[in-house]
């Protein structure tokens, strides 16, 4: 503990452990417990195929091959080790959470192995960006819009557009792994 003035200042914390039930936890915050617990999931999978490599995931490399987090039934929680070493650890995270692909945001846990159709892709993007990523400084979008038709019964009569805005470079999420 650091001491400031006649204050005892706790120090950062080298995890964080995340309820589905906690206080304040709405339902859109369980959703994303959901999906982070998806994601862990999905990069452990990837890790033991060889997909990804110790500098891809978070807290790589790991010891025993053992991932620094622990996913139950209602709760989450993330070892950063060094409380430094939170930044780089979320960091991989979130570029393994949310890879770009063809300008579109991806969700590999959410879909592990499979890409889904292109509509299907382009909805869950524009979700997303309705969420934490629609704030300019976490995602960088074409200005004009993407539209695109898609035949939902395949029959060529029943036409639906969709419209979207493809993610562009520099955007803060990246992807990785082994190609």
């Amino acid at each position: 503990m650091a001491k400031a003035g006649n204050q005892v200042k706790p120090g950062a914390p080298d995890r964080l452990t995340m309820n589905l039930f906690a206080p304040g936890m709405t339902p859109l915050h369980r959703a994303g417990l959901g999906g982070l617990a998806c994601t862990l999931r999905y990069i452990e999978k990837a890790y033991r195929h060889d997909a990804l490599t110790d500098g891809d995931v978070p807290g790589g490399p790991w010891e025993a091959e053992r991932p620094p987090w622990e996913v139950g039934d209602r709760s989450v929680e993330l070892r950063f080790g060094d409380p430094k070493q939170a930044r780089p650890f979320l960091e991989r995270l979130f570029a393994l959470a949310f890879p770009i692909k063809d300008g579109l945001i991806g969700t590999p846990g959410v879909y592990p192995g499979l890409t889904p159709p292109l509509a299907v892709r382009a909805e869950l993007q524009n979700g997303l960006t309705l969420t934490f990523l629609q704030h300019g400084k976490t995602r960088n979008l074409n200005k004009t819009p993407t539209q695109i038709e898609i035949d939902p019964d395949g029959d060529g009569r029943a036409y639906v557009r969709l419209e979207y805005k493809r993610c562009v470079n520099g955007s803060s999420t990246r992807t990785v792994g082994k190609n």
